[in-house]
Formats: structure tokens, sequence, C-alpha cells
């Protein structure tokens, strides 16, 4: 009941997205999903299994659908200032995160939320 998830998953920070080498928010968000799928084994079902992440302390089920929620609200959020003909500027003054960087914010290390929102821009204008 042990998931060891590596740097996929760090409390407390954004994920470090690399673009260059075809990372993604949706295939971060595929990794949670598929996480959850292993961690829950039936609908209603509590799995109890923890997760040990690259860094940081142990995580259960509630942390990974926290994170997992984080980068769906943050990519559609983006997604949708994209959609209004904002550039990257634009969505970066309206800090589509700030709900979210006390909590994941580069203060602990990890990418900064600017960091973290132009690697959402970045890959989703490419699609």
């Amino acid at each position: 009941d042990v998931l060891s998830l590596g740097n996929i998953y760090i409390p407390g920070q954004y994920p470090d997205i690399d673009i260059e080498r075809g990372g993604s928010i949706d295939g971060e968000i595929d990794a949670m999903q598929l996480v959850l799928s292993i961690m829950v084994p039936d609908l209603f079902a509590e799995g109890g299994t923890y997760v040990i992440p690259g860094d940081g302390r142990i995580g259960d089920e509630i942390d990974i659908v926290e994170y997992r929620n984080m980068l769906y609200i943050v990519r559609d959020r983006v997604q949708d200032m994209i959609d209004r003909g904002l550039n990257l500027d634009q969505i970066l003054a309206e800090n589509p995160t700030f709900d979210y960087d006390t909590e994941y914010g580069g203060h602990r290390g990890g990418p900064s939320n600017e960091e973290f929102v132009t690697a959402i821009y970045q890959g989703l204008v490419q699609e």
C-alpha cells in the first residue's frame, strides 16, 4: 500500500513541467489520475495507500486529489485566458494561481508561479 512517485509529485511545490522534452500540464494531470486509480481500488473504497514523493512528506489520497484538482483548475484558467485572446504577459498579470501560491509557490523550492504558468501557457499554445 505504498507508491513511490519520485519527482512527479512533490508536496508544496508546483510541478516542474519540461516542455522542451515533451512534458505538459495534461501529462501531469494524467499521471495524477493514474496514481488515484491505483490508490483507490473501487468506487467509494478507502484505499489507505501512501505516496512517497521525490522530496518532502509522505502523502495520501487527499493530497493527490488536491494536487490534481489544482492542476485542472489552473490549466482551465490559463486556457480560458488564451481563448479570450490574452498573451503570456497579460495572463501572468492576472495571476491564475493566486489562491494556490501560498501552498505551492516557489518559496519552498521548485518552480515559481510565473514559471508554472509559463510552462502551462507554452504547452497549451503548442497544441
